[in-house]
């Protein structure tokens, strides 16, 4: 019944508000998302879930890039679907640079439109599939760290940039498992609204 609900809840495009939401950070403080884009604009990334490969790398991305993301002025936010124990536990263990939100609700995911699966397909599988060997070879490699459960593998990521007045300014929802923003389409978009290289 609550994902129903949730599935109700309008969702929004580039050029539009996105809403604000209160959810707590990796320390249990409560937040509300506006607090980090009024200060400045603001990369907020939404993971599909802790064990997620392609979420992982992303991260990965965005924590080697993150002060070069800082040096133009902007800031980069994570949010999760694990409870607080776990998203304070994957921070610590993936040596985070930037704040990771607890949303175990999924309340912001479906209020900031991302997709929900309701009744998986084999070719849905079949892609999800494709996790673990992706998973494989970023454990070979040391880029995967330990292994964290939390989330939920039936709902998407994706990623927000939001400008100081609460607007979006990139949209990016994942159709399915392995369709994350690429770290180049970040990077592009805040030069552009930054005018910094």
């Amino acid at each position: 019944m609550k994902e129903q609900q949730l599935k109700a809840l309008p969702s929004f495009h580039r050029g539009e508000p996105v809403p604000n939401v209160e959810l707590s950070d990796q320390d249990g403080k409560n937040v509300h998302l506006a607090e980090y884009w009024i200060a400045q604009p603001t990369v907020f990334c939404f993971i599909r879930h802790f064990g997620c490969p392609y979420c992982r790398r992303l991260l990965n991305q965005l924590n080697a890039s993150y002060q070069k993301i800082l040096d133009m002025g902007v800031q980069v936010i994570a949010i999760g679907m694990g409870d607080l124990e776990k998203t304070s536990e994957f921070h610590q263990k993936l040596r985070l640079r930037y704040p990771l939100l607890a949303d175990e609700q999924e309340v912001a995911y479906a209020k900031y439109g991302l997709l929900m699966v309701e009744k998986p397909t084999l070719d849905w599988y079949l892609k999800v599939g494709r996790d673990l060997p992706v998973g494989l070879t970023m454990m070979a490699k040391q880029e995967y760290g330990p292994y964290i459960v939390g989330g939920n593998v039936y709902r998407m990521g994706g990623t927000f940039i939001v400008n100081t007045q609460g607007i979006a300014e990139f949209v990016h929802r994942d159709t399915d498992a392995n369709n994350h923003v690429l770290l180049t389409e970040i990077l592009a978009t805040l030069r552009s609204m930054t005018g910094k290289p």
